[in-house]
């Protein structure tokens, strides 16, 4: 029985250390600082490219492109999920987060970077602690009440699936539940192997707005 539960151990973690990384960034093409979104979005993308990252995009607001996402993006599906309806934010991007993995089929055990195309990725430390822990299943950063900082955050894809599956929306709506909120309480629910970084090394504006943010 032991041989058998370390050769289970071995060949997972053997198909962990294969897996691939795939850095999955979220964008709204919403009209409200249309341009301003823009310049951002550029810029972000443009500052991933210079990590040699192969980069996937899911617009939440367009059916179809091309748009100028295409330009900077190696990969853009337009999911057409956002609900300008909705006061929280995070349920229309977990909404196209979940899409876009449906539409994508990325491995089980690949590892997906969720990113805000936004911000500016200051050292590619973040991306050389996934390198550096294949045993992990999540890789994140927390704010000063434990909430996860969902700007930027690893997890494994079928993780990832069964979080955003076991997200309750109209819950989040009601209650204005953060994302963030939630991410934390899925790694603990289900004891996912974590890593915690003090920081992820990034910084830029919310929203199509002045107000910085780094984390």
């Amino acid at each position: 029985m032991k041989i058998m539960r370390s050769l289970f151990i071995f060949v997972a973690l053997t198909s962990q250390a294969q897996a691939a990384t795939r850095m999955l960034c979220t964008a709204a093409l919403i009209e409200s600082g249309k341009e301003m979104r823009k310049q951002h979005y550029i810029n972000c993308l443009q500052n991933l490219h210079s990590y040699g990252l192969y980069l996937y995009v899911v617009e939440s607001v367009l059916s179809q492109g091309p748009t100028f996402l295409d330009e900077y993006a190696d990969d853009v599906f337009y999911a057409n999920t956002n609900n300008p309806h909705l006061r929280n934010k995070g349920v229309n991007e977990a909404i196209a987060v979940q899409a876009a993995l449906r539409h994508y089929a990325f491995d089980d055990d690949d590892m997906i970077i969720k990113y805000t195309a936004r911000y500016i990725l200051h050292s590619d430390a973040f991306i050389k602690a996934i390198e550096n822990h294949p045993e992990v299943d999540a890789i994140v950063c927390r704010d000063s009440i434990g909430q996860v900082r969902t700007v930027c955050f690893a997890m494994r894809n079928h993780h990832m699936q069964q979080m955003l599956r076991e997200l309750n929306f109209n819950r989040m709506e009601s209650a204005m539940i953060n994302f963030e909120w939630e991410v934390a309480q899925y790694l603990a629910r289900h004891n996912v192997t974590t890593l915690e970084l003090a920081t992820i090394g990034l910084s830029g504006h919310v929203g199509g707005s002045n107000e910085f943010y780094a984390a």
